[in-house]
């Protein structure tokens, strides 16, 4: 059949018992999306004449019909390659291109995640029993691809935890580029700080990629970054804290509430709706400007003009001055020529300078430390020397508006805390002196939920959205490049 995968597929499914079918994913054609909406601009734009020359009939059947053949264009010819799908299961996944046999693997016979290789492309390395040397599979061209990788991901993940969880369990250091993960701690790798488990206070993975770790008593945050299989390194910090930590009264672990096979059919069936209702809407297009061209004379009003208002003059914004530094006291001991590492550079928001700083100035990139150090830029712009850095960044927070609601179970209760937008002012200063060279303020636009919860939580308290990496890039590459 032409929109479903051969019965090869079910029978390889079956002989690798992967269980209950997940979702189906299939390669379409490179160019779907921009030939279905110019064949039906197209459309539109020729009904409209055809309404304007007293010729309504063609423009009524014209859009649907553009439409419909669009689609069938999108749908049935097949891509270059050939047509391909790939089945996910519970307990694994099979692909097959029409004409050939079917690949059935097992999640644990796949290497890892998700990764982009030097071609750009998405892939997994998998090892299929009775195979010599690995597959390399590649999921660009199936679609929808972000919910594939989603979906892949999710299958691999409890595999790579446990391969894992089985080495630090054995004594290793399991390291996940700047942080490792030892049986009783997790170590920032930059200068060898460690946080056992009784310190957590709080885990959070955003975006799939960075981690963000609370320590117990202290607002600004442990460590945050970009981190290699993130996802990968959350779960095992959550499978290594021992239970004895946590499981008592009082200290329950809060999970997110899970995402169920009915609620993805769900928000599928909702974009096909809203797809169904944007070809409506172009279809009714037609009509709607014939008549609004038709109307009789008589009925036509004209507008009444509104009053324009009075220009008022703007005020040229004032440039907040320099912050000067304070003169120690002398009965208190000069401050440090250096910060002993880059996180001692928070003083620096508080009117402390380094005069072993490095001078702001010279070629770029100037080398930049972030307070809270949330987010991260390119890795040419900061350093783990503090010799080198030029420019910190402060952050000044202030909650906005509910955003949405995250929802928590466990311990036999539910909480749920309210998401807010998070504003913040980014105020540059020179390492050196403290002088304020600059200030830019962005909205947190990345409001992913908490991973976990750990220990008490009021449902009265807050979290707050972050930038992205993209937000903190913009705002700061004019200091620093």
């Amino acid at each position: 059949m032409l929109l479903r995968p051969p019965g090869t597929v079910a029978v390889a499914a079956a002989g690798q018992d992967l269980g209950p079918r997940v979702a189906t994913y299939r390669a379409w054609r490179a160019d779907p999306f921009p030939a279905v909406w110019i064949a039906v601009g197209a459309a539109v734009v020729l009904a409209v004449l055809s309404f304007l020359v007293g010729v309504p009939a063609i423009g009524v059947v014209l859009v649907p019909v553009a439409a419909l053949g669009a689609a069938a264009y999108a749908g049935l010819l097949p891509p270059d390659g050939g047509r391909r799908w790939l089945v996910v299961y519970e307990r694994g996944f099979v692909d097959v291109v029409d004409g050939g046999p079917p690949l059935a693997v097992r999640w644990e016979s796949v290497g890892g995640p998700v990764r982009i290789g030097p071609d750009g492309c998405r892939a997994i390395s998998v090892h299929p029993v009775g195979a010599v040397e690995p597959v390399r599979v590649v999921l660009d061209g199936l679609a929808p691809l972000v919910d594939l990788v989603e979906a892949v991901d999710q299958g691999v993940g409890p595999v790579v935890v446990a391969r894992h969880l089985a080495a630090a369990r054995a004594g290793e250091r399991v390291e996940f580029g700047p942080l490792a993960v030892t049986v009783d701690a997790v170590e920032r790798v930059a200068d060898g700080d460690r946080l056992p488990w009784e310190q957590i206070e709080s885990v959070r993975l955003v975006a799939g990629e960075r981690i963000v770790l609370g320590r117990a008593g202290e607002a600004r945050a442990w460590f945050s970054g970009q981190v290699p299989e993130a996802a990968a390194a959350t779960g095992l910090i959550a499978a290594l804290r021992p239970p004895a930590e946590f499981g008592g009264p009082g200290t329950a672990i809060f999970a997110p509430d899970a995402v169920t096979p009915a609620g993805r059919v769900r928000d599928r069936r909702r974009r096909h709706l809203a797809s169904l209702a944007g070809l409506v809407v172009l279809a009714l297009l037609p009509g709607a400007a014939f008549a609004a061209v038709d109307r009789p004379d008589d009925e036509i009003r004209p507008v009444a003009a509104r009053p324009t208002p009075p220009a008022v003059p703007t005020r040229s914004p004032i440039r907040p001055s320099p912050t000067p530094s304070p003169l120690p006291s002398p009965s208190v001991p000069p401050p440090p020529v250096l910060p002993e590492t880059i996180y001692g550079y928070s003083d620096v928001c508080r009117g402390q300078g380094f005069t072993g700083a490095a001078r702001y100035g010279g070629r770029a990139p100037h080398p930049i430390h972030v307070d809270e150090n949330f987010v991260q830029g390119p890795a040419r712009w900061y350093s783990d020397n503090p010799a080198k850095i030029q420019i910190v960044a402060c952050v000044q927070l202030r909650k906005g508006r509910v955003l949405k609601e995250c929802s928590y179970f466990g311990d036999g209760k539910r909480v749920v805390q309210d998401m807010v937008l998070g504003r913040y002012t980014l105020v540059i200063r020179e390492a050196r002196t403290a002088k304020i060279i600059g200030r830019t303020r962005i909205d947190g636009t990345d409001a992913d939920c908490l991973i976990l919860l750990y220990g008490r939580r009021d449902p009265d308290e807050q979290q707050v959205s972050v930038p992205t990496q993209a937000q903190i890039r913009t705002a700061l590459r004019r200091y620093v490049e």
